[in-house]
């Protein structure tokens, strides 16, 4: 019930912040991962007031230059094919009418594998500064042999990163959790998994998807740990 309260406070600080979709006006894009050589489509939204607006125009930018334009369907989603040539952490730009949102792109070597993290674990001590400085320590020890990858569930996207940014976690890309189709989506990028840190619910899900499980919360299995200290033993 503790954990479910505490969501519920998430929603309402990300209301209150103008994080959530509906609250933002023009164009949002989306975060999203591949591999070198492999296709990705990028995603944007353009919206109303309220409501999502499709026939829209967007202009997307990678370092200041224009490299295609899109036009966002009837349900106000747009998407333009990206092929990657080289791996990192690259920021593109989507501009429509004097609206403006950027998204983060993770291109992984084929050869690299991948550490998913539900950022919203954090949600059970997020006031604890001994769990943020230990988290942010933890990510910076796994982020040097491992790619991160932060998921949300209740949060959007904006929230997540602003939590990123805050507490100086490891820059990297943040995916909505979709449950067993979001690991049909990184197969078919050639995303190799090495561990997943989440909520019991989510780490079951992952059960056949990700050789390493760990959660924090109680479990009656071995996913369970008590410290990041286990969980980097174990993955190094």
């Amino acid at each position: 019930m503790r954990r479910y309260l505490i969501s519920i406070c998430f929603w309402g600080l990300s209301f209150l912040w103008g994080n959530t979709l509906c609250a933002h006006a023009g164009v949002v894009f989306f975060d999203s991962v591949t591999t070198t050589h492999t296709p990705v489509f990028l995603k944007v939204l353009t919206k109303g007031i309220l409501f999502s607006e499709g026939g829209r125009l967007v202009d997307i930018y990678s370092e200041d230059q224009k490299i295609g334009r899109l036009l966002s369907g009837g349900d106000g989603y747009g998407f333009m094919k990206w092929t990657p040539a080289e791996a990192g952490l690259k920021t593109f730009i989507a501009r429509m009418d004097g609206h403006s949102d950027s998204a983060n792109l993770l291109v992984m070597k084929k050869t690299e594998r991948a550490i998913l993290f539900d950022i919203e674990v954090l949600s059970r001590t997020f006031l604890s500064k001994t769990a943020v400085s230990d988290t942010q320590k933890a990510l910076k020890i796994l982020s040097k042999k491992f790619k991160l990858i932060y998921l949300v569930r209740f949060l959007g996207p904006d929230l997540a990163k602003k939590i990123i940014t805050k507490n100086k976690f490891p820059a990297s890309v943040v995916l909505p959790w979709q449950g067993p189709d979001l690991f049909s989506e990184l197969k078919s990028r050639q995303i190799t998994l090495k561990a997943i840190i989440g909520s019991a619910d989510v780490v079951s899900e992952a059960a056949d998807e990700v050789p390493h499980r760990f959660t924090f919360e109680e479990t009656e299995d071995e996913t369970y740990v008590e410290s990041w200290q286990e969980i980097i033993k174990q993955l190094q």
